[in-house]
């Protein structure tokens, strides 16, 4: 019996030596991490794509609360163009009253006052910093005779310098506005459809 216990802890089991295991979980190591950084980059892509069609919507939400207004202001009696007719740099969200409370200023204003914040499951102006601004330009045209409005809605994200981002001029020009910088437009051009 003795003999019998001597032979089987003399005979050698095949084993794996340390060298093996270590190539073993350097392997493993490479495999997990480029499987965690092709995770990360995806989930970045996917929120990136969120805030684009977000803000997508935004900006044609601006353009539509500008021909909203002009609609009211017709309905109203007026020339159509009576809230935004000195002035080119506007605000507008979704609760203001179309007939009263566009508020545009005669020069471009601060960038907190056209943040955007969720609340209640819109995006409406606080002027408190949040991730989307929108900032509508509108130019308005042929005043006297045919008045028409060039409309320019902005909606930028993620912007966090201070003050109003370079690639948004006051002039309305939109050749910087791109998915680049975080930002997206749209553009439409409103007439006098009364007349």
């Amino acid at each position: 019996m003795c003999f019998l216990k001597q032979k089987f802890f003399s005979r050698k089991l095949p084993a794996f030596s340390i060298v093996e295991a270590l190539f073993s979980m350097v392997i493993l190591t490479v495999g997990l991490l480029s499987t965690t950084l092709i995770v990360a980059k995806s989930l970045s892509y996917s929120f990136d794509t969120r805030d684009t069609i977000i803000g997508i919507q935004l900006a044609q939400e601006g353009a539509e609360l500008i021909r909203n207004s002009r609609d009211n202001d017709f309905l109203l009696g007026n020339e159509g163009f009576t809230q935004f007719s000195n002035s080119k740099h506007c605000r507008a969200s979704y609760d203001d009253d179309p007939e009263t409370t566009l508020n545009c200023n005669s020069s471009q204003g601060d960038a907190s006052q056209y943040s955007l914040v969720q609340s209640g499951g819109f995006y409406k102006h606080t002027g408190e910093p949040g991730r989307f601004s929108r900032y509508i330009y509108v130019d308005l045209q042929n005043v006297a005779s045919d008045p028409s409005a060039h409309v320019l809605s902005f909606v930028y994200w993620g912007w966090t310098s201070e003050g109003f981002p370079s690639f948004i001029p006051n002039n309305g020009d939109p050749s910087e506005c791109t998915l680049q910088n975080k930002c997206v437009y749209t553009e439409s051009y409103l007439t006098s459809w009364k007349n």
